[in-house]
């Protein structure tokens, strides 16, 4: 427990504020992959493995969308499923000097069936890169308890 206090000169005030059972700053660590695509790593102790796609989507184009679409999915075989709020909070995919800041929604082809063991997370919008283009990405996950923040190349793919 701790307890802070103010007091001003000339105009009357005087704060006590008392903090009792402050939770601690979330854990941030970091882990690259090496592997162009994914990787596994521990979460809330939990071996979760992350699947990454960019896809570049050569079908005709939708309300003049940009092409690029990027697939994150989380997977664990642990009894327990998925740490529960896990989010994807940031996310840059980088092309040379470019940068695209990817906006994730939950994929509506899994959000109606819902699977404790398995997520994915889409974002649309993204830049015309060519494909086979390699990429950096960089993802800051959210479970709740920890940040986890996560570098892997992806190779841009695409789909007619």
């Amino acid at each position: 427990m701790r307890t802070m206090m103010a007091l001003c000169a000339g105009a009357v005030c005087l704060l006590a504020l008392t903090l009792r059972g402050a939770s601690p700053a979330p854990e941030v660590s970091s882990t690259a992959f090496r592997t162009p695509g994914g990787g596994t790593l521990l979460l809330d102790g939990r071996a979760v493995r992350v699947e990454v796609s960019v896809i570049r989507d050569f079908m005709p184009p939708i309300l003049g969308e940009p092409p690029t679409a990027i697939f994150v999915t989380f997977s664990t075989r642990d009894s327990r499923g998925l740490p529960r709020g896990l989010a994807i909070r940031d996310a840059q995919l980088l092309f040379g000097r470019a940068v695209w800041n990817p906006r994730f929604m939950d994929d509506i082809r899994t959000a109606g069936f819902p699977n404790p063991n398995q997520r994915t997370f889409l974002a649309r919008g993204g830049p015309a890169w060519p494909v086979g283009a390699r990429t950096a990405l960089k993802l800051t996950l959210n479970d709740g308890r920890t940040t986890r923040r996560i570098d892997m190349p992806v190779r841009l793919g695409r789909t007619d």
